[in-house]
């Protein structure tokens, strides 16, 4: 069970059939992963994210940067292309934006070297003692005492990215990983280093308050008891059989006290 399951049982948000098609094992979840679907943006996001996270040289075992004059359809073009197989091939442009990136993170002193002096991509697995289900995190990259995801938002300010964080459910995510981490007898804190998606590519550097960690454990822990009941009993319902009443929401209640106060 990683966090990417647990969101989609959010209370009013998801449902244990939505969860269940996001467990690696399921055949939506390989379906969705299967290569000839893949978008450039989360092409580019991997790429990105292999250079800034996991650095330089093991971008450069993994991708090639395509000369920005190349063409493939020159003789020169295809032997590059052959010389490269095995790698995936980046745009000029885009490495150049990955560049950027990179020399935006170095212009903040909480996260020109925030990702150093540990390893990327670790691996945690721990069984959870209540429900018996295996938990799976993995940390964008783990220093002594210090767990980091890396995110990109439009906006890394703290009332947007505040948001952001929430809605996405980045806070289940964290304290899925620091609770497994904790239960293999590495405790950490956790940060979110948050990266504009625009030049000059701004980053802020964000730890978690305990009371956010607080609400988002409290979150993945009743998901994490719903999804264990619905394996027990083999079924993994929507969002329910019944017919519902779709309230006004608080923000056009508010809009609608303003037009009425006005009239």
């Amino acid at each position: 069970m990683s966090a990417s399951v647990l969101v989609e049982m959010r209370d009013g948000e998801g449902c244990p059939a939505k969860a269940l098609a996001r467990h690696y094992l399921s055949p939506w979840a390989r379906a969705a992963a299967r290569p000839e679907d893949d978008s450039e943006a989360r092409s580019f996001g991997r790429a990105a994210h292999a250079y800034l996270v996991e650095g330089p040289d093991l971008f450069a075992q993994r991708y090639a940067v395509k000369p920005q004059e190349l063409s493939f359809a020159t003789k020169d073009g295809k032997a590059w292309k052959a010389a490269h197989v095995g790698r995936e091939i980046v745009p000029f442009d885009r490495f150049e934006t990955i560049k950027g990136m990179a020399a935006g993170l170095g212009t903040n002193a909480a996260t020109a070297a925030a990702f150093t002096g540990g390893d990327a991509e670790v691996t945690a697995i721990v069984q959870d003692r209540e429900t018996g289900l295996w938990l799976k995190a993995r940390p964008d990259y783990l220093r002594p005492g210090l767990a980091i995801n890396y995110k990109t938002a439009a906006s890394a300010a703290r009332e947007p990215f505040m948001r952001q964080a929430w809605s996405l459910g980045y806070p289940v995510g964290a304290a899925l990983a620091l609770d497994v981490l904790a239960a293999l007898g590495e405790r950490c804190h956790g940060c979110f280093i948050v990266q504009e998606k625009s030049a000059p590519y701004l980053a802020k550097a964000w730890v978690l308050a305990d009371d956010y960690l607080a609400g988002a454990r409290a979150i993945y822990r009743r998901a994490l008891r719903s999804f264990a009941d619905s394996l027990a009993a083999g079924r993994f319902d929507g969002y329910g059989d019944e017919v519902g009443t779709l309230p006004c929401p608080p923000w056009a209640v508010r809009k609608l006290d303003r037009i009425h106060a006005a009239s």
